[in-house]
């Protein structure tokens, strides 16, 4: 258990401010290190679950780093697929991606594609985070895109991404959240029962 599994007391607000600060100011070496582990991890599940087609977020800051993760799946040919933000319409659109070089900076400063060839033939959804608990609760940033995307998409595989330091025993769930089937951190791949992998 880590050092702050037990920080469920909290109001979502407050955990979502207190998660951002520890993330912004863990060692940088630990995370490169944990990095590392968990995009083992996800190759290793990816491979183990003949999955051929993945959506995946596009890391910004100092969430899980996905681009290496990308950038190895394109070359082994796997259909990748990412979220391109609609702000008129507060709304995730699934892109393929065909090329790691064909993303630039787009809005709330994360890369996504240039292109726009919606593709919503992907057998699972790996999902960011800030806090996750042992329920397969999450709480993202609080714009809701991620929940509003998941509902849409609710049949499909939904694995979120994570440092171990992340994850607490408790979120008090509200009606819109949406649950995952797992998680993956650098220690453990974590399935919800009854999910056949």
């Amino acid at each position: 258990m880590n050092d702050f599994a037990n920080l469920t007391e909290l109001s979502k607000v407050h955990l979502r401010k207190k998660f951002l600060a520890i993330r912004q100011n863990y060692d940088k070496n630990l995370l490169s290190d944990y990095n590392h582990k968990i995009k083992i991890n996800v190759l290793d599940f990816i491979k183990k679950n003949n999955l051929k087609s993945i959506f995946i977020y596009v890391s910004k800051e100092n969430e899980v780093d996905t681009f290496e993760l990308i950038k190895i799946l394109l070359n082994e040919n796997y259909k990748i697929t990412v979220p391109k933000i609609n702000i008129e319409k507060k709304i995730i659109l699934p892109v393929q991606l065909f090329d790691i070089n064909l993303l630039k900076i787009g809005r709330y400063k994360i890369y996504e594609p240039l292109n726009n060839d919606i593709n919503i033939d992907f057998e699972i959804i790996f999902v960011p985070g800030i806090v996750f608990d042992n329920n397969f609760n999450r709480i993202g940033y609080g714009a809701g895109y991620f929940d509003k995307f998941l509902k849409e998409h609710i049949t499909k595989l939904k694995i979120g991404l994570a440092y171990s330091f992340q994850i607490i025993n408790k979120i008090i769930n509200e009606p819109n959240d949406v649950q995952l089937d797992g998680y993956i951190t650098e220690n453990e791949m974590r399935i919800k029962d009854g999910k056949r992998f």
